[in-house]
């Protein structure tokens, strides 16, 4: 074993240790502000996960949490399990997740990318395709994970780089590269069978917020493409990259067309959306949205997941359940059943932890003055810790702080808030720490000069955050 390999075993037991102390001993110390023991055995369990999310990963901290949580006198290890597994949020989370790991098996990649780069609107215009290209890969991710997608899209790209002849190291590409990442990135924040909008919505759900589905992804869907969009416009008028090497090229066929199975995938994907959000579109006192709302979103998505498994495409089932189980997200699942339990106890009056935290925050909410100016600080601190931690950590960190402080924030729109602070957790572009996917686009060497797309991307970052904190707000006001 190299020395460089006993170093990383090393730190990552020393990161296991750490974790079991948080998790087993913080119980231990006196009790401080307003909490309770009880409040302290919860407080560290929560610590000992946020800190394993971000040296260790989802998975380890996620199952070990549960047990400790199972050990405090806040609940028992019986009433967790029926808490986390049990509930409805956390089946619905299972059945997406299974949906969204088919849809990843179907790969749509292809298709996506041959009906949007033949369209004759983007021929002959360089930004044209840099834009259609990026909102290709923003789709593509849309039905699958913004690693799977950047991984599939890169050969898209290379494919323009050649037709294009893009010469190594050029602007361009970073305009490219760097598009790429944040669109996979806006693409996880988009609708709701994505992992971090599934730990938004149980996070909130569990703090007592009820988050309305069609009115998050009419915030977040069109938000996130206008920051696609947003970017392209950055590059071409601020960053002033030139793209005349796009100017004369045919990207007609660079993908495929779609399959039977393709078309029928894509439309039961759109039924599974168009369900999910009608109990909160249709009047609340007509049959359908009583039947639906008694059913819930988790019966909602099995009625779905099992017209999808009755339909035959040339004699096959359009989804088997045990083919899934390799792209199947078990690290997001049981996170969520562990974290929601814990996110209740958090806001809970028997552990206290709710006050104390708003205590100790309140200083800074008198010193910021206003609520819109405690939201753009937590914003800008969100996208400065997403991009060297885990996007959904930083997610989960920055929902849950705003959930437990909304009631000292009363001129606040926490649902406004809740989902500026999503979006925010995923301009995880400006650093190769920031995400496995920023990572892989900077070991791009081949295209890129390190300096050159660190200061482009940090840059475009900034723009973008700048942008959203001041235009967000007022326009999820009118949503929410």
């Amino acid at each position: 074993m190299s020395a460089q390999a006993r170093k990383k075993r090393d730190f990552y037991y020393l990161h296991v240790v750490i974790v079991l102390i948080l998790m087993f001993g913080f119980r231990f110390l006196p009790e401080f502000g307003q909490m309770t023991q009880q409040g302290m055995e919860v407080f560290g369990v929560f610590l000992g996960g946020l800190y394993g999310w971000i040296t260790i990963g989802l998975l380890w901290p996620s199952i070990i949490g549960m047990i400790a949580l199972g050990t405090t006198s806040a609940i028992s290890l019986n009433q967790l399990f029926i808490n986390g597994f049990g509930s409805q949020f956390v089946i619905m989370t299972a059945v997406l997740l299974l949906i969204a790991a088919f849809i990843a098996q179907v790969d749509l990649s292809g298709v996506i990318a041959n009906w949007l780069l033949s369209r004759r609107i983007v021929q002959g215009k360089p930004w044209g395709i840099i834009l259609f290209f990026l909102l290709a890969v923003y789709f593509i991710s849309l039905v699958t994970t913004s690693l799977v997608a950047i991984v599939l899209c890169m050969p898209l790209y290379q494919a323009v780089v050649d037709k294009a002849h893009i010469p190594p190291y050029h602007k361009l590409n970073s305009v490219f590269l760097c598009g790429m990442a944040l669109a996979v990135s806006m693409a996880d924040v988009a609708l709701p069978f994505k992992a971090q909008i599934l730990v938004l919505i149980g996070t909130a759900t569990s703090m007592g917020l009820n988050l309305n589905l069609a009115q998050f992804v009419a915030a977040a869907l069109p938000a996130t493409i206008f920051i696609v969009v947003l970017y392209v416009i950055i590059c071409k008028f601020v960053m002033r990259v030139d793209a005349a090497f796009l100017k004369n090229i045919d990207l007609a066929g660079i993908g495929k067309k779609a399959t039977k199975k393709q078309v029928v995938s894509l439309i039961c994907i759109l039924c599974l959306l168009i369900a999910l959000l009608l109990p909160n579109l249709l009047p609340k006192t007509f049959f359908l949205t009583v039947l639906l709302n008694g059913w819930g979103y988790g019966g909602i998505a099995f009625l779905i997941l099992a017209i999808m498994m009755v339909i035959r495409i040339d004699g096959e089932p359009l989804v088997r359940i045990n083919k899934l189980s390799k792209d199947f997200s078990w690290d997001v699942y049981i996170l969520c059943a562990y974290f929601i339990p814990t996110a209740s106890l958090l806001v809970s009056d028997i552990t206290g932890v709710k006050p104390t935290i708003t205590a100790l925050f309140q200083p800074l909410l008198q010193a910021l003055s206003s609520p819109y100016i405690f939201l753009a600080v937590i914003v800008i601190l969100t996208v400065l810790l997403t991009n060297f931690f885990n996007n959904l950590v930083t997610c989960t960190l920055s929902i849950s702080l705003m959930s437990i402080l909304a009631e000292s924030l009363p001129g606040l729109n926490i649902y406004s808030a809740l989902v500026l602070v999503t979006i925010a957790s995923s301009f995880s572009m400006a650093t190769p720490a920031a995400s496995p996917v920023n990572a892989y686009v900077f070991s791009k060497s081949e295209y890129l000069k390190f300096k050159t797309h660190l200061l482009h991307s940090s840059l475009c970052c900034i723009v973008l955050t700048i942008v959203s904190v001041i235009i967000f707000p007022f326009v999820f006001g009118l949503i929410f």
